[in-house]
């Protein structure tokens, strides 16, 4: 082991026998005889022995009863012997009496309560500093000891995976499970970091959770001061420690009277004390920070704002609204048959190729080809075709089967198109890149009509920030209004660019995919449709026999050429689960978005209707759960 960290966990290990010695001398417990506290024990032995109870092992158990009654009634009025009235024969015999119980010493108890407290800080540094408060609070440790072993706890924590990241590190968070705990690009991100500011960052971290294990890792990862870091590390967990013992012990103690005084369980009431402790001293230092308080402001909105809400969620309200429609009419799934010439009418884990070989007859589908998962030299496939359509990059790779943008990338040269074709072991959908703008046209034809419509239009938006050449990219993605609400994807996806400082007037795309769960703008958009729209759009819908409703993802150059019709590059249709995008515009009512929903799926219900009675197969219900397991 290296010198350095031997010396480490020799301090350690001395501290650790300081406190037993420390406990063992100072804090062991006094004579009772010194102390004159044995008047219990002793005026218990001169009642026994007075009133002749070590003869009584046969007598009647109401002559017992009465004369325990009697004894406790003399206890409670304070009537009973004391050492300082008692035969001096019976003092003696007392006190040369054989003890043969065998007891802990007080530093030995210390010692293990310190060792609890350091222990549990390796689980949870919060919840352990805070039940160390709550002890104090108690009267069951003094504050000083409780902030000396939290502190040592969270200290050695630190060295340890500073130990972890210098000496095993690299090997270790490739294995399982500990890839899952934290991933590579965190640790790189953290990594640039500490070169940037160094003990700032240790400083930091320990206020802003879930950026210490990345970040310790990386300073063991890039080898930092082992010295410095022990400075840095007891700089900031004496930072984190003393404060929150102290105010919980202060806060607690009063909490903890007033529990006692109402009497409510005691378990309970310090379980809440605790989790109302942690939700308090996590909301003030967030509230310190610019970014803390940006992301308490986007936790608020995403709660507050529907459009961010779970779809499970969203959807219960749509389901009940369904519910009477389904029971008068029968046939629960006739929706199934909406889209014919879908399987299961695209409810979910439809080929994208499929759908879009049957619209290459409208001439307004973006090029594109399918890579299947076992196909050899995927790379040369992708360039022989580029150079037959006479394509260039961007590139754009999407899985052949995906929902919500999942696995949509750009790729801008080869190397990145080798690198995605590399890791993807499912069918994959290469497509020439369409540059313009990029808008969601909802459709629907009833089956006994001869012309459809556009029910809804959205413009998509892809969010970007502009730089001003002072602030990082990170600071402009917490600064932004839009952009700070997906904030969590975009610093995933941008990890290695946060540090950046963009020049002025530069703006930086952050979504490149026109996916509401990956970051874009979705905007109304119903002043875009025109009869010029709806007739092209119906003539392109119209060369896929079978289809009645869905989503088109539409490119084109301009707003003015949507409206005219012209230009339309189709890059995706979804089917029978497409939703009228629309709704996600910011600050709709979200009673406005429900009828949109419901009325999305009675009209999805009556074309079903209406198919099926013209012979149309219906799913399953054990089709459509395996479906959606396989998914």
């Amino acid at each position: 082991m290296n010198r350095k960290l031997r010396l480490v966990f020799g301090i350690c290990l001395v501290l650790l026998m300081a406190v037993w010695l420390f406990g063992r001398e100072r804090l062991s417990p006094r004579s009772p005889l010194e102390d004159g506290q044995s008047g219990v024990i002793d005026d218990l032995i001169l009642r026994v022995k007075s009133a002749g109870w070590d003869q009584m092992s046969g007598a009647d158990p109401e002559f017992l009863s009465d004369r325990l009654e009697a004894f406790f009634l003399t206890v409670g009025r304070g009537q009973s012997s004391t050492p300082s009235i008692a035969a001096e024969g019976y003092l003696i015999e007392g006190a040369q009496a054989p003890v043969n119980q065998r007891t802990l010493s007080v530093g030995t108890i210390w010692l293990i309560i310190l060792l609890a407290l350091g222990l549990g800080t390796l689980l949870s540094e919060d919840l352990t500093c805070i039940a160390a408060g709550l002890l104090v609070a108690r009267g069951v440790i003094p504050v000083s000891f409780a902030m000396f072993a939290c502190f040592l706890g969270i200290w050695i924590g630190d060295m340890l995976l500073y130990a972890i990241g210098r000496y095993g590190g690299g090997c270790l968070l490739s294995r399982w499970p500990f890839r899952y705990v934290v991933s590579a690009a965190t640790i790189e991100s953290a990594r640039l970091w500490l070169n940037r500011r160094g003990g700032t960052t240790v400083l930091i971290s320990r206020f802003m959770p879930g950026t210490r294990l990345p970040l310790y890792l990386a300073a063991g990862l890039v080898k930092v001061n082992v010295f410095k870091m022990m400075i840095w590390f007891a700089l900031a967990g004496a930072l984190w420690a003393f404060p929150v013992v102290a105010l919980v012990a202060y806060f607690g103690h009063s909490a903890s009277a007033w529990l006692t005084a109402n009497g409510v369980s005691m378990l309970l009431g310090l379980i809440c004390l605790g989790l109302i402790s942690l939700l308090l001293i996590r909301f003030i230092l967030a509230s310190l920070t610019h970014e803390g308080r940006r992301k308490l402001f986007v936790r608020v909105q995403r709660i507050l704002r529907w459009e961010f809400w779970p779809p499970y969620l969203f959807y219960i309200p749509v389901v009940v609204a369904l519910i009477g429609t389904v029971l008068r009419k029968g046939k629960p799934l006739a929706f199934t048959s909406c889209n014919p010439g879908m399987p299961h009418s695209g409810i979910v884990g439809e080929s994208k190729t499929q759908i879009l070989d049957q619209l290459c007859a409208s001439g307004c589908v973006a090029k594109y080809m399918l890579i299947r998962a076992d196909a050899p030299e995927k790379k040369r496939s992708v360039c022989q075709w580029m150079a037959a359509e006479q394509l260039s990059f961007p590139l754009v790779i999407k899985p052949d089967q995906g929902e919500r943008g999942t696995g949509v990338c750009i790729l801008n040269h080869e190397l990145e198109l080798e690198a995605e074709l590399q890791q993807r072991d499912c069918d994959t959908l290469v497509q020439a890149y369409v540059s313009g703008l990029e808008f969601g046209v909802l459709y629907v034809r009833y089956p006994d009509q001869m012309n459809g419509s556009i029910v809804s239009l959205t413009r998509k938006r892809m969010t970007s920030v502009i730089g001003d050449g002072q602030r990082t990219l990170k600071q402009l993605i917490l600064d932004d209004p839009r952009a700070v609400l997906s904030y969590q994807y975009f610093f995933e996806k941008l990890q290695d660019q946060l540090a950046d400082i963009p020049a002025a007037g530069q703006r930086v795309t952050l979504a490149a995919i026109g996916s509401h769960c990956r970051g874009a703008l979705f905007l109304n958009g119903a002043d875009l449709i025109t009869p010029q729209l709806e007739a092209e759009v119906d003539r392109i819908a119209k060369t896929f026999e079978g289809f009645y409703l869905g989503r088109f993802d539409i490119r084109c150059p301009s707003e003015s050429d949507l409206r005219q019709g012209v230009d339309l590059s189709v890059i995706e249709l979804n089917g029978v689960t497409s939703e009228p995008t629309h709704i996600y515009h910011p600050h709709t009512p979200i009673r406005i978005g429900l009828k949109s929903v419901v009325q999305h799926w009675q009209r999805a219900y009556e074309i079903g209707l209406v198919n099926s009675q013209r012979g149309a197969s219906m799913s399953s219900l054990r089709e459509i759960i395996a479906l959606l397991k396989n998914t």
